[in-house]
Parts: C-alpha cells; structure tokens; sequence
C-alpha cells in the first residue's frame, strides 16, 4: 500500500461520505492546514486503487488522528489496519490518540460504535477514561500509550485550530 501525501477528489468524496456534516471541517480549511509541517492528509493506494483517507497532527509527544476511513467499498478487508500499521511506523514510537464516539447501547448507532471500539482495540488503540465534548457530542480519548498523557493530546488537538481552540479532557 502506498501513501501519498495529498488531498485528493477521492479522498474528498470519502471524508463527505464517512463523517457525518457537523463533525467536518471546510475541506478548504483542511487543505490549508495540511500544509504545515505538523499536520498531514494521506490518500492510501493499492494497486492503483483509492483505499483509504488518513488525516492526523503530531507533535513530538504524539500523534492525533482526526480523521481515517476507508473506502466504502473495500471495508473489513484489512485496510484500516494496514493504514494503523502505516501510521503506527511513521510515529516511530509516538503514541497515537483519537477521538471516538463511546459504546451507548441506546444510541441509534450503538453496533457501528461497539465494531469501531473492537477495531481500534484489536490495533492497540484503546478507550482511556478520558472524554471530550465538541459539537454537542461527547467522545472518547483513545490511545496506544501505555499511560495516556491528557496535556499531550490537548496540545496535538489544539494544533487542528490553530490554537484557538485547547479542549480539555476530562474523566467521568
């Protein structure tokens, strides 16, 4: 699988049609952010073939992924752990943290949330008792870190705004 860094009409479709509206950015916003040296999109290819989506902030302490999918198409055919694999290398030892939204068995969504919770975990990412609210939802900090570092993945997320915006986690 190759990576490329770049935002492309692929990678666009998928992020439309993966991510519920009000968890996107302006994809214009999203262009001008990857090109800092601290923030990248990744389009995924295989064979020629649009895999997958990646978008993630790193700092020296961490990685944060705001955004990965996988095609439509091509879903619980190993992709997504080939990405984390991917990106789990390019961290070269930096934990990697996440945002997801957490198990509720009353939630409209309540199977896809519990499928996305095992994926992560069977790739070493795991819910860390930490959570978040944005955009009216509340969501899980998720890490790779043996000791989650709350401070850590609020700066990492805090890049994403330029700074304007530093969420704080917080444990129930």
């Amino acid at each position: 699988m190759r990576a490329e860094f770049q935002i492309t009409p692929e990678w666009i479709s998928l992020y439309r049609r993966a991510f519920p509206e009000q968890e996107q950015y302006p994809v214009t916003m999203l262009k001008i952010l990857q090109r800092r040296k601290d923030i990248s999109a990744v389009t995924f290819v295989e064979d020629n073939q649009f895999v997958g989506l990646l978008y993630f902030t790193e700092t020296a302490e961490t990685i944060f992924v705001l955004f990965l999918a996988v095609d439509d198409t091509l879903r619980s055919g190993g992709y997504g752990s080939k990405i984390l694999t991917w990106l789990k290398e390019y961290a070269d030892g930096r934990p990697i943290c996440l945002n997801i939204e957490p198990e509720d068995p009353e939630a409209d969504n309540a199977e896809q949330r519990r499928r996305r919770i095992a994926f992560y975990r069977k790739n070493g990412i795991v819910p860390t008792g930490y959570y978040l609210g944005a955009q009216g939802q509340v969501y899980a900090a998720c890490s790779s870190a043996e000791k989650f570092d709350p401070e850590a993945y609020r700066k990492a997320m805090a890049r994403l705004s330029l700074g304007l915006y530093a969420p704080r986690p917080y444990q129930n």
